[in-house]
Parts: structure tokens; C-alpha cells; sequence
């Protein structure tokens, strides 16, 4: 949101900041407010929370501001860690950040004037007075307020792709172990079929393999009783032939001893 100013010089109750820039201290309510509280109730005000991005500036601040201590733009409420202005810049002082206050529950940072730094504190538990900044002439853009990343479901959402992602890998095993299936048993049925061809194509029909071991048995039966026929049929043959001269003398011989 953009918001006009038309004076070429700064509003009653501010102050000049810079040749363009205009800051005014912030001590109502008495008590302070929150950090987002407090970048709304600039807005009110054309303003929003001041951002210091120079030793200069801060210098300015640290003498002409009497509270001790205040909300200023600086803050890692999206990204822990990440340090940046309401209006999305990272351009500050470094020496001038205490990082041993800075934690995970501590997102919104104050000036401290008695000690010439700044602190990282809670941003919803804690209420401090606050500066304001605006243009001279021109628009002034009023900045969104940071979203705060929930830390506690932070962990959770990763666990949740994890689990998906483990889903999905089960599922895509058991399509590829199915498929692996399905393919050696298409194997083993070709391969027995193959085999079924193989043997109906070494059968004769009408004959198995009992039938042929009777066939040949009978085929050696069959044998056996040709050469016993002829075995008789020699023998018959032998009995009707006449005798032979030795035969006949030997018969004589015989008759006549008896």
C-alpha cells in the first residue's frame, strides 16, 4: 500500500532522518506494544518500523532517541536465521547486532541505547516503544508484516513428505515385483509349451508307449514260435526221409540176432 505525503518538509512531531527520510518516536501507549502491533500502529502514521541500514543512521537514533529501548524493522520471523528489514532488505551494521541473543524464539529485534547494539527478542511476548520512519515527499510504502514459520509443525511437514515419498516408493516396488512376476510366469508357460509341442510331435497315434512295448513283445513272441515251427518241420522232415545203406545194414544185423 502506498501512501502520500505532499509536505516538502517533515509532519509536526517528526523529525528529519535524512534529506528524504523522517523517523518520530513511538511511546504510546506507555506500556509498548507487541512487534507486529507496532509495525500496524506505524501505518496508521504513513510510516512503518525504521530501518537502519548505515552506521550513520544509527547514530542518528542512538542520540536523538530518549527510551532506552525500542522496536526497530530488523527481524528473521520467516527464515530463521535470515536477517532482514521490514521491507525486505539486508543491509545493516553488523558490529551493532548482539548475535549471542539471537534463538529460535527470539525473531524481532530492539535498540538498546544504553548498551549502543541491538537484541533479538520475542516478538509476541514482549512489548517495547518503537521508532517510526516515512518519506519526506512522495509515496510511502507500507510493508507487509512476516508471516511467522510455525517451528512446531516444521518438523512434522518434512516428516510428511518423507512418509508420501516412502509411500510411493513401496507402491512403485510392489508394481515392479508384479511385473517381474508376471513375466516368469509368462516364461515358464512358453517353456512348457514349447516342451508339450515337442513331444506331440514325436507321437505316432494308435500307439503308446505301453502299446509298444507290447507290440514288442508280441513280435518276439511271434519269433520264437517261427523258429520252433521250423525247428519242427525240420525235424518232421528228417523222420519221413528213407534210410540210409549204414541204416539198413544195421537193422539187418540187428533182426538177425534176435
Amino acid at each position: 500500500m502506498a501512501i502520500r505525503n505532499g509536505n516538502t518538509s517533515c509532519p509536526p512531531e517528526w523529525r528529519e532522518l535524512s534529506p528524504m527520510e523522517c523517523y518520530k518516536i513511538m511511546t504510546n501507549p506507555t506500556d509498548g506494544l507487541v512487534w507486529s502491533t507496532a509495525q500496524e500502529y506505524c501505518g496508521y502514521s504513513m510510516s512503518n518500523l525504521i530501518v537502519i541500514p548505515t552506521e550513520a543512521i544509527f547514530t542518528v537514533i542512538q542520540v536523538n532517541v530518549s527510551v532506552e529501548k525500542f522496536w526497530i524493522g530488523l527481524n528473521d520471523i520467516e527464515t530463521e536465521n535470515t536477517i532482514e528489514w521490514i521491507d525486505d532488505t539486508t543491509l545493516y551494521p553488523n558490529s551493532k547486532l548482539q548475535t549471542s541473543s539471537i534463538s529460535e524464539t527470539n525473531d524481532c529485534v530492539i535498540q538498546d541505547t544504553t548498551k549502543a547494539n541491538w537484541e533479538f527478542r520475542h516478538c509476541t511476548r514482549e512489548k517495547f516503544s518503537f521508532v517510526c520512519q516515512r518519506k519526506k515527499v512522495g509515496e510511502t510504502k507500507f510493508f507487509r508484516i512476516p508471516e511467522a514459520v510455525d517451528k512446531d509443525n516444521f518438523e512434522p511437514v518434512s516428516l510428511r513428505w518423507v512418509i508420501i515419498l516412502s509411500i510411493g516408493g513401496g507402491i512403485l516396488l510392489i508394481i515392479l515385483s508384479t511385473i517381474f512376476y508376471c513375466w516368469i510366469r509368462r516364461k515358464n508357460a512358453q517353456r512348457i509349451r514349447s516342451e508339450n509341442n515337442r513331444h506331440q510331435a514325436n507321437y505316432r497315434p494308435g500307439t503308446s508307449s505301453s502299446g509298444r512295448r507290447g507290440n514288442n513283445s508280441a513280435a518276439r513272441n511271434s519269433s520264437a514260435q517261427d523258429r520252433d515251427s521250423s525247428i519242427s518241420m525240420r525235424d518232421t522232415d528228417t523222420t519221413s526221409l528213407p534210410p540210409s545203406y549204414e541204416e539198413a545194414q544195421l537193422h539187418h544185423y540187428i533182426t538177425k540176432l534176435t
